[in-house]
């Protein structure tokens, strides 16, 4: 469940290969995705009752929304996120949220400029499913345009998916995607 008993493997992507981290490393990694995670939620448990009271009295809708994303090695793993859009807001097909979005609700707003939203993620944290560090997953959906537009697009996938990645760390949101 939380370790891996291998020694050290390598992963081929497309026509080149990877070193992944030995598991000594994975480990130590782990623990800390472990720890920090359990931090994050105890220090933000009145946030997450109060956001999560505020979700379900603006439309009494539910309160989490999942979604199915690509992780490690290509795998389908579900996300789950504050919902900050209407219930019925992708009834016309999947697609990146845009500036002034009307489907984004009202509290929706304040979510996501504040990054509330992504909190519940550090459950799929705790289950192992995602890391804190690693590559932003991405909609399997939306994934075959980026294939085409990316170079070494699928290289991402030698790696656990993280809540903050390279679009983060560079200030890049869905708004400047291609």
């Amino acid at each position: 469940f939380f370790f891996s008993s291998r020694r050290r493997h390598t992963r081929y992507i497309g026509d080149w290969s990877s070193d992944v981290c030995s598991s000594d490393l994975n480990r130590i990694k782990r623990l800390g995705d472990i720890f920090v995670s359990l931090l994050i939620i105890l220090i933000t448990l009145p946030v997450i009752f109060i956001v999560s009271f505020l979700i379900y009295l603006e439309d009494k809708g539910p309160i989490f929304y999942t979604q199915k994303r690509s992780g490690l090695n290509g795998k389908i793993i579900k996300i789950i996120k504050f919902r900050s859009m209407h219930v019925n807001a992708e009834i016309n097909g999947i697609q990146w949220s845009k500036n002034n979005d009307k489907r984004i609700t009202r509290i929706g707003r304040i979510l996501r400029a504040l990054r509330i939203d992504e909190l519940p993620q550090l459950f799929c944290v705790l289950f192992g499913s995602m890391s804190l560090i690693g590559p932003r997953p991405e909609r399997p959906e939306i994934e075959k345009k980026l294939f085409k537009k990316i170079p070494y697009y699928k290289s991402r996938y030698i790696l656990k998916p993280g809540i903050s990645g390279d679009r983060k760390s560079t200030r890049l949101n869905s708004s400047h995607r291609c």
